[in-house]
Order: C-alpha cells, then sequence, then structure tokens
C-alpha cells in the first residue's frame, strides 16, 4: 500500500501519536563503530561529526579505493519486533512514521537524481537504506573544500560576492523548480567550490527536505534558521497549516544566511526593536522589520529583494527566479 509523507492508515500522523519511548532507550542506543566495522553494504573508516545525524568516512564493500560520505539517523528509529509484546498500537504508529519517512525521503531522491539537467549544483545521495533500525544516507565524499561557514569572506569583492550568490541560487532553483524545499537552508549546508571563473556554491544535505505544502509532522520537521510559518506549523494545527510551508521558507533562510555572512560586521540582521537576532522567524512574527545592512554585492535590486525575502508573508517574498533575473539584469544588463 502506498503512503503518503505524514499519513498513517488512519489519516495525517500527528506529534501526539508518535512517542519516543517506542523503542526502549537501551535498545536504541548505538553501538560504537570500529574501523573495518560493517553497516550494510558499507565499511566504517572514521567518524567525520557529530549533531543530528553520525557522519563518517566510509566506503562500499566491492569498491574500497571510492571513499563516501555516510550518515546515520538517530531519529526516527525502526521499533525491534520485541516492542510489539510491549505495547502493539505504538509500535504501529512507529511503524507507520519510519514508513512516512522512508517515503519522502525516496520521494526527494526521486525528484533530484543526478542526469536531471543542471543538478550539478547539488551534491546528491547515492543511496538511502536501513541496518536493522537505524537509518543511513550515503554521499559521495567530496575531497578539499570548505563549506560556507568555514570561509573567511571578508576579502571578497562584488564580483565574487555575486557570482557567489547567483551560483547558490541557482542550486536552490533545481530545487525549487521540481516543487521541493531544502527545508535547512544554512552556511554549514552550503560548500565553497573553486572553479577557473571564482569560488561558487554547491547544496548539501537533504536529509530535510519535503515536497512543497507537503511537509512531514512536527516531529520530523528539520531545519535550525525557522521561517514564520515554520514556526506557526510547529506550534498550531498541521493539518491546516502543511500547504503554507513552500519553497518560500528557503528563501527566508536564505537572506538570513547571505547576510550573517556578508553585512560589514558578519552578524545576524538589525531589527526595528534595535536588536540583532539569530531566530529571525520570532522577529517576523512580532510584527518587526529587519533592518538590512550593504552586503557588498554592489547590485542595489538585488540587494533589495534578497531584503524581501526576509517578508513575513511568503507571498511577499520575491521567487529564486526573480532573484536570478535581478543579479542578471544587473550583472550583464539584460533578463533571464
Amino acid at each position: 500500500m502506498s503512503i503518503a509523507p505524514g499519513q498513517g492508515p488512519d489519516g495525517p500522523i500527528k506529534k501526539s501519536d508518535i512517542k519516543t519511548e517506542v523503542v526502549a532507550p537501551r535498545e536504541q542506543k548505538e553501538a560504537k563503530l570500529r574501523r573495518g566495522a560493517a553497516v550494510g553494504d558499507y565499511i566504517y573508516i572514521k567518524k567525520i561529526s557529530g549533531g543530528k545525524s553520525d557522519s563518517w568516512l566510509g566506503h562500499h564493500k566491492d569498491k574500497p579505493d571510492e571513499p563516501l560520505f555516510i550518515k546515520r539517523f538517530n531519529a526516527p528509529k525502526y521499533p525491534l519486533d520485541a516492542e510489539r509484546v510491549i505495547d502493539e498500537k505504538r509500535y504501529n504508529l512507529a511503524i507507520e512514521a519510519c514508513k512516512s519517512f522512508e517515503v519522502i525521503q525516496e520521494t526527494i531522491m526521486a525528484k533530484l537524481r543526478s542526469e536531471l539537467v543542471g543538478s550539478g549544483s547539488l551534491l546528491q545521495a547515492v543511496n538511502f537504506d536501513r541496518d536493522e533500525s537505524t537509518y543511513f544516507k550515503v554521499y559521495p565524499f567530496v575531497k578539499d573544500v570548505q563549506t560556507f561557514a568555514e570561509t573567511d569572506v571578508r576579502f571578497w569583492g562584488n564580483k565574487q560576492r555575486v557570482l557567489f550568490v547567483r551560483t547558490l541560487l541557482l542550486a536552490l532553483s533545481e530545487l525549487h523548480r521540481r516543487d521541493v524545499v531544502h527545508s535547512d537552508i544554512k552556511s554549514a549546508n552550503i560548500l565553497v567550490i573553486r572553479k577557473p571563473a571564482g569560488l561558487v556554491a554547491k547544496l548539501i544535505d537533504f536529509d530535510d527536505a519535503y515536497v512543497s505544502g507537503n511537509p512531514p509532522p512536527v516531529d520530523q520537521l528539520g531545519g535550525d534558521i525557522f521561517s514564520p510559518e515554520m514556526l506557526v506549523y510547529e506550534e498550531n494545527d498541521e493539518e491546516v497549516l502543511a500547504k503554507k510551508l513552500t519553497c518560500a521558507s528557503d528563501l527566508f533562510s536564505l537572506a538570513f544566511v547571505l547576510h550573517q555572512k556578508f553585512s560589514p560586521k558578519s552578524q545576524s540582521p538589525r531589527w526595528s526593536d534595535g536588536e540583532h537576532s539569530d531566530d529571525p522567524g520570532k522577529k517576523a512574527l512580532l510584527g518587526l522589520k529587519p533592518v538590512f545592512e550593504d552586503l557588498g554585492l554592489g547590485m542595489p535590486l538585488l540587494q533589495s529583494r534578497i531584503q524581501q525575502c526576509l517578508n513575513l508573508n511568503p507571498r511577499e517574498r520575491p521567487t529564486t527566479l526573480s532573484l536570478l533575473s535581478a543579479s542578471q539584469m544587473e550583472f550583464f544588463g539584460e533578463d533571464i
């Protein structure tokens, strides 16, 4: 039976339906991996980073010379058969939540498969699977690159900044034209790639992505920079508000990230109450306006449209195409 994202057999899965105690804590705890350990068809080499997922360097068991970036998800956990004896209702709810999670991941991977034109600006997963109770995702390993978060941009000139923003917008447009919301736009999820023309952007980490207007249940909603509508969805009726979570949420996060990196003091926007805030969604919900600083782009129209991305109403934010059009007109003197 096909299950839509966020759906159970009796309708939408709600936050109250999914309990964290479905799988006993002692059974959720991951065994510490050692070099050479097998996870599905993959071999563990070394840990890379932590966070909401367990990230490490590995390779396919049949291709030891091709390093891969592998992420094990901390949640959701697929319940063990023994849990059915303890509480069958919760076991079944956990199964449905996991199936919903699988559908979302597989849907996004299918929409972003590499043979689609222009998808080279997205670092895409090559596999998504489960090893016992733990899900994991496999990506190509990219050597010798930094994230936008790690990059010192203070000495980037106008042309370099515009080139980077344009390539970032092109990457995001590849998602949005397929109705995919990234949901976790932040500087740590943007790679800085050196090309002959200069430094360009590549988007990574689509683990929290979903189809526009069809987000996962609140328990599975990911992201660090929440737009106003994401905060409202988190606190209110999911069934009513789900359709309001669209690609416009990504643009809100994008404007915030660009201001953080490119403003003169590399800090979060100052709002009309005089405070700088790392929680722009809450500021916007209070009816406050961002006080935007010069981003060093040398393009007033593009900067103005980036600022509009922090509007409270998602319908009043520009699209990626509108932002690209602004940069095209100012950079090349023509529209796209």
